[in-house]
């Protein structure tokens, strides 16, 4: 059993990375370690350096840490590994037999007769019959009555393996020990079959693009003006347009979106907002509601929801949620009608209203929020302590209200909380156009400053920025470093909806997202928040074209011949040079590539930080985010991530290894 679990893990490692190792072999056998620390010492002496981290994984599962066997979980395979650890120890003493008796569930009785008297007994349990094994112990008022005394151990006896752990159970024997072991060492070698997509019930690896499906079909789809219904009006509107919009209204009162970008006119249908859930309160709802659209479309990881703090003896909520991304918050309130007029100018007062009173509350949120740390939890029910003094705040008044009247909302008096008054429709389509909480949340921000506008009239106003931004985009020049860089400028705000061109390029980049979101972490969880905002903050209109383009590096990479590396990488520097993100694939994923990975990381981090290409005031940050593909399995690929900020301290030693490894010809 044993070298059959050895040459599962040879394999594997030959067939993932050919780092089968003739002159020191036992860096890919079974290791049995007694504890976690043993074991992690061992990775870090590079054995089992030739299996993914997936693999490291599941020889871990199948390690005996400390494991006794209970009756309440007798199918665990750790005491079963342990059993094996134990009889293949070097320093096992060969004169105790390897197969022994175990005699166990005794129920001995003792009768004097005359006249007939139970004694009663005291068992000694359950153990290892050997020449003799006392079975029990019971006392005698008269030593004369042993002549009359009858006994009956009532005891079974069962085969063991002669090591520990002893059987916990009658039924742990021998025989089941076998089957035990068998089992566990045989899907332990289908497991690692499985791994490299070795077993004939696993399917071959698809091309990296049919398995990513995406998740929210688009709103937007593109629109023929020519064969629309109301086709030479909308044509007309779009003429007449500064920046390719039009907002058209048919008979039954349905209203739809259209923008024309790059000669393509694109149509999306604007409802009132998304459904409420007629199960509770419509302020409720309407609340719910405003949190799903930014988790939906947005990451809940950003998204917090109403939290609760003491005030004296008492304890009051917070706001109606929170949602922070990178340096920059919003305090969110939503203010909902439940009963409206038809007096339109008794509605406007109520817009009025509500809105002055929402700016106050989300006011004192944030004067709450900046007075102490706060607790607040988030859309994937993670625990994320807030700190308000270390953001800059914006605050954002929703109208839920079924029937706005057309107005706008001033403020008088000046705060250092800006405050902006959407329609839940116009929150929605935010969400929906630009699929970034960082992107809308700077977005708040931008128009914080510019003055109210008539609520429902926040898409106009966004194309009216987008266009500006287009306008303001020059030509791309020659960029300095490697040969190929270049200098990209692109409009902030997208007039394209981020997700209608490729579906499938922007879902790749949520699922990247997803998965760094979705994975444990023994850290604070604000360190996984800066994480996610920093790749959070790669271009809205990119995002298809990345996702897209690491598809075919996935693909490329799969190719790669047996026994070697391929890697392919693409790097972005953005924020006036302070952020650094690389995306990049590689065939495999051992310790090896792993170090070496971190290492191209920290090279390049290295490299744009002494080029002094950083502002001043600024401090570089590089997140490198790595694919690979997961052969044999449902999922696709695993994502790694490195993360650096700041100057680095790197050993001259280390850094012209480094520079060897990755500068030299064909390298990224």
């Amino acid at each position: 059993m044993k070298a059959a679990l050895d040459e599962a893990i040879l394999a594997a490692a030959d067939e993932v990375s050919g780092a089968r190792v003739d002159d020191d072999p036992d860096r890919h056998r079974m290791p049995l370690c007694r504890t976690p620390d043993e074991f992690a010492q061992l990775l870090e002496d590079m054995v089992l350096a030739g299996l993914r981290p997936d693999q490291v994984r599941v020889v871990e599962l199948f390690q005996p840490f400390d494991a006794e066997l209970e009756e309440s979980n007798r199918f665990d395979v750790r005491p079963l590994m342990r059993h094996l650890a134990e009889m293949l120890r070097s320093d096992r003493d060969e004169r105790r037999p390897r197969v022994a008796v175990w005699a166990h569930s005794a129920n001995p009785m003792v009768r004097v007769d005359p006249p007939g008297t139970d004694l009663p007994c005291e068992s000694t349990g359950d153990g290892v019959l050997e020449r003799v094994r006392t079975v029990a112990t019971f006392t005698l008022d008269d030593p004369t009555d042993i002549a009359r005394g009858q006994g009956n151990p009532n005891i079974a006896f069962d085969l063991i393996f002669n090591d520990h752990p002893l059987p916990a159970h009658p039924d742990d024997t021998l025989v089941a020990r076998s089957a035990g072991l068998l089992a566990a060492a045989s899907e332990f070698v289908r497991g690692m079959e499985r791994s490299v997509g070795a077993r004939t019930d696993v399917n071959p690896w698809p091309p990296a693009a049919s398995v990513v499906r995406a998740t929210d079909a688009t709103p937007w789809s593109p629109l023929d003006a020519d064969t629309f219904v109301d086709g030479p009006e909308v044509a007309s509107m779009l003429k007449s347009s500064d920046f390719g919009l039009a907002i058209h209204q048919d008979v039954a009162g349905n209203t739809t979106m259209l923008v024309k970008v790059a000669g393509t006119v694109f149509c999306r249908p604007i409802p009132s907002a998304l459904p409420l859930d007629t199960r509770v309160r419509r302020g409720t709802a309407a609340e719910d509601a405003t949190l799903a659209a930014a988790s939906r479309w947005g990451l809940p990881d950003f998204v917090m929801r109403p939290a609760v703090i003491a005030k004296g003896k008492a304890t009051r909520e917070v706001g109606d949620g929170t949602i922070i991304t990178g340096r920059r918050a919003v305090s969110v309130q939503v203010k909902s009608r439940e009963t409206p007029s038809d007096d339109a100018a008794r509605e406007e007062r109520w817009v009025q209203k509500k809105a002055a009173e929402g700016a106050r509350q989300a006011q004192g949120t944030v004067r709450s929020l900046r007075s102490s740390t706060v607790d607040l939890v988030n859309g994937r029910g993670r625990v994320v302590p807030c700190d308000g003094s270390e953001f800059e705040w914006a605050g954002v008044v929703i109208i839920d209200h079924p029937s706005p009247p057309p107005t706008s909302v001033a403020f008088d008096g000046v705060s250092d909380v800006p405050i902006v008054v959407l329609l839940r429709r116009d929150w929605d389509f935010l969400f929906d156009q630009l699929r970034s909480v960082s992107a809308v949340v700077d977005y708040i921000h931008r128009i914080a400053s510019d003055g109210p506008t008539t609520l429902g009239e926040e898409s106009v106003r966004y194309f009216e920025l987008a266009q500006a931004d287009e306008d303001a985009v020059g030509e791309p020049a020659p960029g300095p470093g490697k040969a190929g860089a270049m200098v990209v400028s692109h409009p902030l705000l997208p007039k394209a909806p981020a997700s209608s061109l490729d579906t499938t390029g922007h879902t790749v980049f949520r699922i990247l997202l997803e998965e760094i979101a979705r994975i444990d972490i023994d850290r604070d969880e604000r360190d996984r928040l800066a994480l996610l905002a920093s790749i959070d903050r790669f271009s809205v209109g990119d995002r298809a074209a990345l996702g897209r383009l690491l598809l075919d590096h996935l693909d490329a990479v799969t190719a790669a011949q047996r026994g070697t590396t391929m890697w392919r990488f693409r790097r972005v520097v953005q924020d006036k040079g302070a952020l650094h993100l690389a995306f990049g694939a590689c065939n495999q994923y051992t310790e090896v590539h792993r170090q070496a990975f971190q290492g191209w990381a920290m090279l390049r981090h290295h490299e744009l930080h002494t080029a002094q290409a950083v502002p001043s005031d600024k401090v570089l940050k590089t997140v490198a985010v790595l694919l690979t593909p997961r052969y044999g399995d449902s999922r696709p690929w695993d994502t790694s991530v490195v993360s650096i900020e700041g100057a680095l301290d790197v050993d001259p030693e280390e850094l012209a290894a480094l520079q060897k490894l990755w500068n030299g010809s064909g390298n990224a």
